[in-house]
């Protein structure tokens, strides 16, 4: 809503300083024929307000995208640790990992979860100790081409993507 005000601003100032400028403004065949004077935009002005738009929209619209990738990068980020804190909790009361754990998908990234290091010789659940979760952007969604790529958190707290500074 700010950005619609903050258009809206400039629009209106551009206008303005436009209608002052005396040079630029395109005499109608009404005007120079004595018949009145005519009010509103000429299609100069108007083109040109189009052109400045545009610029804006050039400028914002990659640092939007941006700003809505890392949002829904730490919105992920925050789940792979709640997963993580369940799985912690899990391992106190039953002294391993699981061998499968449930995990839901996001409308932007399927999350996966394995259980790595499990002990030798034992046939039962929750004798794993280690897991993995990682969460991978969906192909098609507006997070596919975010820099990070995968996010990944492991059973001794520690966490991988593909830059240094995609965990915030």
């Amino acid at each position: 809503m700010n950005w619609l005000k903050l258009t809206l601003t400039t629009l209106s100032f551009i206008l303005c300083w436009l209608k002052s400028i005396k040079g630029l403004r395109l005499r109608s065949a009404l005007v120079s024929h004595g018949m009145g004077k005519q009010t509103g935009f000429t299609l100069v002005e108007i083109l040109i307000v189009i052109a400045i738009l545009g610029i804006l929209y050039s400028v914002a619209l990659p640092a939007y995208t941006e700003h809505m990738q890392r949002s829904r990068r730490a919105d992920i980020q925050q789940e792979l640790l709640q997963y993580s804190a369940s799985l912690e909790r899990i391992y106190s009361r039953n002294g391993g990992y699981p061998n499968a754990f449930a995990t839901q998908n996001t409308d932007y990234y399927n999350l996966t979860y394995t259980a790595t290091d499990k002990v030798s010789g034992a046939v039962s659940d929750f004798k794993n100790r280690g897991y993995s979760l990682k969460a991978a952007p969906k192909s098609g969604s507006a997070q596919a081409s975010d820099r990070c790529g995968d996010l990944t958190v492991k059973h001794d707290g520690s966490y991988s993507a593909s830059f240094s500074d995609c965990w915030e």
